[in-house]
């Protein structure tokens, strides 16, 4: 039976869940899945993941390399959804490591997620080995260090070059927790029910799922890559970069930039990609309320580490 209180079968990160049974959305989407058939919902946790495919992969050509990557290490595609992601949606998604975030770069991140349609792929990790950790954690496995010194290069950020903490392409959760309350911020928690307890493996809509990424990608790609755009030319200005950067955002959460051509989204690109690297990532002396980064391993954190314990609430 699928338990909150059965922490391991959840998260194998010290103190997540702790925090997250101070969460209402995270209480409200777990008892909705708890209320579902108890087998199927648990088998569900085990196997399911996904991988938000960002606007930046389809304005840089790295949304199918993606998608052949998840599949070639034993993902298979269950569905998928096109979302335009909102502000709060993000907010809600990263609050647990971004309340150390400057104002600036999470209006650079936010810029990023507003300049077009992402897809929301749900993977079944069910054909794995047998002694293989759940799909979330080996998947977060997979990805790789967002620092590029050290990070293997059959890494998922290795294949796709990423190199800087702005564009990233693809996001994915770390652990079974993590699905239930980020699929429930995406989807909504019914959505997320029904994901999570029907997940089965099949490959029936992975043709669909490519001619869809084809089209975003004709509609949304650009002829050159962030890394090739210089500094902008407030080089060594952090806070001036910074004023950029959060006008350009309020210039997208306009109604008239809906309607804007392709010459304005290109220049919001630019913008973003000339003063990411002149930004301040975090405030000083700030810890993420929920650390993972330093997990150099996570399947071998799965596979080994003891029951988290969890604070009665």
């Amino acid at each position: 039976m699928l338990n909150i209180e059965n922490t391991d079968t959840w998260s194998r990160v010290p103190g997540k869940i702790d925090v997250y049974r101070q969460d209402a959305g995270f209480l409200c989407a777990a008892a909705a899945l708890q209320a579902t058939d108890g087998t199927n919902a648990a088998h569900g946790l085990q196997t399911t993941t996904y991988a938000l495919i960002k606007p930046d992969a389809f304005a840089f050509g790295k949304a199918e390399p993606a998608l052949d990557y998840l599949l070639a290490h034993s993902f298979t595609v269950t569905s998928y959804h096109v979302l335009q992601l909102t502000e709060a949606q993000m907010l809600g998604l990263w609050r647990y490591q971004w309340n150390r975030a400057t104002p600036a770069r999470m209006t650079a991140s936010l810029s990023i997620g507003l300049l077009g349609p992402s897809i929301l792929v749900v993977l079944n990790g069910s054909h794995a080995a047998g002694d293989a950790p759940p799909a979330a954690p080996r998947l977060w496995s997979l990805k790789g260090s967002a620092s590029a010194a050290g990070r293997s290069p059959d890494r998922l950020r290795s294949v796709l070059d990423v190199s800087g903490r702005y564009f990233g392409y693809v996001h994915v959760p770390d652990e079974p927790a993590d699905v239930v309350r980020e699929l429930a911020w995406l989807l909504g928690t019914p959505a997320m029910v029904n994901v999570i307890a029907g997940n089965r493996p099949g490959e029936y809509c992975e043709p669909a799922l490519r001619t869809r990424m084809l089209a975003m990608q004709t509609r949304f790609g650009l002829p050159w890559t962030p890394h090739a755009v210089p500094p902008n030319s407030l080089a060594g200005e952090r806070d001036a970069a910074a004023s950029v950067v959060m006008n350009g955002y309020t210039e997208l959460c306009s109604p008239e930039f809906a309607h804007a051509g392709c010459e304005a989204r290109d220049e919001a690109w630019r913008r973003v990609a000339a003063c990411a690297p002149l930004l301040q990532d975090n405030r000083e002396g700030v810890r993420a309320i929920v650390e993972s980064g330093d997990v150099t391993d996570p399947a071998t954190l799965w596979r080994t580490m003891p029951r988290c314990t969890s604070v009665a609430g």
